[in-house]
Order: structure tokens, then C-alpha cells, then sequence
């Protein structure tokens, strides 16, 4: 006869280890930044390099394209000032203290 226990899991986590995985996040954070940057970078110049081209001479693709190079620079712009203002781990220090 086999013994059909089953072990238990205990998934709990400590105040300290849960505050220790956030302060690794805002690190990881910080260190995207460069690249967000960088990015952002790289979609103003495409960007710029679309607006040179009358719209009236825009393919169908060329709109898409251009609707999608805004749509990002715009996430990536809120994302970047986001991530400088330091505005989230503000929040979590303030509602933790």
C-alpha cells in the first residue's frame, strides 16, 4: 500500500521578501531607462523621416505606420517620464511607511 499524502506547500512570503522584490523591480526599472530612451529615439527619427513625405503622396502602410510610430512615442514618452519622476516607488515608500 502506498502512502498518499500529498506534501503541502507553504507559498507564504515574508513583509521583507515581498518589499525586497519591489525594490528589485524599481532597480530593473531604472535600468530600462537608457534603452526606453534609445528607443524613443529611434521611433522620433522614423517618425521625422515619415513626415518628410507629403501626406497626400502616403501609401495605406505609411498612414498605419505613422498612426503606430505615434502611438508608441507616446507610450514610451509616459512610460520614460513615469520611470524619471520616480512616481510609483514614491507612492509605494509613502503608502508602506
Amino acid at each position: 500500500m502506498k502512502n498518499r499524502k500529498k506534501a503541502t506547500i507553504d507559498n507564504r512570503t515574508t513583509v521583507d521578501a515581498k518589499h525586497n522584490t519591489k525594490i528589485k523591480y524599481f532597480k530593473e526599472l531604472k535600468k530600462s531607462l537608457p534603452g526606453k530612451k534609445k528607443k524613443l529615439a529611434n521611433l522620433k527619427e522614423q517618425y521625422a523621416n515619415l513626415n518628410k513625405k507629403s501626406l497626400r503622396e502616403f501609401t495605406d502602410e505609411e498612414f498605419i505606420l505613422k498612426n503606430n510610430l505615434e502611438d508608441s512615442i507616446d507610450i514610451l514618452e509616459k512610460e520614460v517620464i513615469e520611470i524619471e519622476s520616480g512616481k510609483e516607488e514614491k507612492e509605494y515608500y509613502q503608502n508602506t511607511s
